[in-house]
């Protein structure tokens, strides 16, 4: 164990953050479950299990079902497959745990301890958002206690989740530092014959070795056309003369992401392509000036959204402003968005990615920043300089 902590791993004695400070985010969502009387409660997104345990495992694809239920009488038990245990009991600060083996059905299981807790007739939330909430899962288990009263619970963890600790917070900054080095390392890379491939592999080299793990979106790459497609990977297509790069990467430290996106030119951009650099800058430079806590959702939405069309580009932006990011498995997504007519006030400790990604399906530009909200207003964690990179 010592020579598994000095070689950096996450084993038990070395979590992400304080017993105490797990416990408090239990206690929050056992006062929410008051609130909503609810008996007990379903997590399974990987998300909210490294949030309330510490237990992370890239075995969440494959799983099949892996979930925490917690009562508010009780301390939280983990079901999940047998191969996961030593996982669980190394990274989790709490024990408690059931595994299955693989020829054994895992609802029968989580059913079995709903029915010890005394819940046969209980007001159970659910994760019915959930990605890994099958039907099949879902009706099984519903199934099997007809008497519980079911309630959407997706929401519970999640809406704890957006307001960062000073803890979740540092690790954002890390991710940031390290994100930068590794798109610098990919504009470095960019030149006239230069594939999607060698900007993501000198990106990911980089931030990988400055120690960065697997961030739950890999780098989007696309070259000349494939700009416009919004969320294409790199697939060995090679840029030209006149051909703009769009570029969005992230890095991960702790499960906890930064991510921004910037704009290639392989030689000297067209004036279009200027003008839509020129109105992303302008509408993530307008949302950053209007963040602050008690702004809304939709307020900063608007900032972005009335500057671009000031600069008579408003046909060219088709999305929401934003995302809140954070803690990522599948996605660095982790919660709501920056959108129209959303009235969801903004609160110091939120953290979010605004993306003004200009695009007329035949090229796009983005220029976009990983921002704090914090008591004075904005902080801008990303630092790489607002431009289109020309590269010969």
């Amino acid at each position: 164990m010592d020579e598994y902590l000095r070689r950096g791993g996450f084993m038990r004695g070395n979590l992400p953050f304080l017993v105490n400070e797990f416990k408090e985010r239990l206690n929050k969502v056992k006062e929410s479950m008051r609130r909503e009387n609810l008996d007990a409660l379903l997590v399974n997104a990987p998300e909210d299990l490294y949030y309330l345990t510490g237990y992370h495992s890239m075995g969440y694809a494959f799983l099949g079902w892996q979930t925490l239920i917690i009562s508010l009488k009780e301390d939280p038990i983990m079901v999940t497959r047998n191969l996961e245990q030593l996982s669980f009991r190394q990274q989790s600060w709490t024990d408690k745990l059931l595994g299955y083996k693989d020829h054994e059905d895992p609802i029968e299981y989580t059913v079995k301890v709903l029915l010890e807790l005394g819940l046969e007739n209980g007001r159970i939330g659910v994760p019915k958002k959930s990605w890994f909430m099958s039907t099949y899962h879902w009706e099984q288990i519903s199934n099997s206690l007809p008497s519980v009263e079911w309630v959407d619970g997706s929401n519970i963890v999640a809406g704890i989740r957006i307001v960062k600790s000073e803890a979740e917070i540092s690790y954002i900054r890390h991710s940031a530092q390290l994100l930068q080095k590794g798109l610098l390392a990919g504009v470095e890379e960019a030149k006239e014959g230069c594939s999607e491939n060698d900007l993501a592999a000198a990106a990911l080299h980089t931030m990988i070795k400055e120690g960065s793990e697997v961030p739950g979106t890999l780098p989007l790459i696309g070259a000349g056309q494939r700009s416009a497609l919004g969320h294409s990977s790199w697939e060995g297509f090679k840029a030209g003369r006149g051909d703009v790069i769009f570029y969005e990467i992230g890095a991960c430290v702790r499960r906890y992401h930064a991510a921004i996106m910037r704009t290639i030119s392989i030689g000297e951009p067209s004036d279009f392509v200027k003008r839509l650099e020129e109105g992303s800058r302008s509408a993530i430079n307008a949302a950053i000036d209007v963040i602050k806590p008690g702004v809304t959702s939709g307020d900063v939405d608007r900032a972005c959204r009335q500057t671009v069309k000031k600069l008579g580009l408003g046909d060219y932006f088709h999305h929401r402003a934003g995302y809140s990011i954070g803690i990522g498995f599948t996605s660095w997504l982790d919660g709501p968005s920056l959108k129209e007519g959303d009235d969801t006030p903004l609160k110091a400790g939120m953290v979010f990615h605004v993306v003004p990604f200009l695009t007329d399906f035949k090229v796009s530009v983005a220029i976009s920043e990983t921002v704090l909200v914090t008591d004075q207003g904005a902080e801008k964690l990303t630092n790489v300089e607002q431009k289109i990179f020309v590269k010969d």
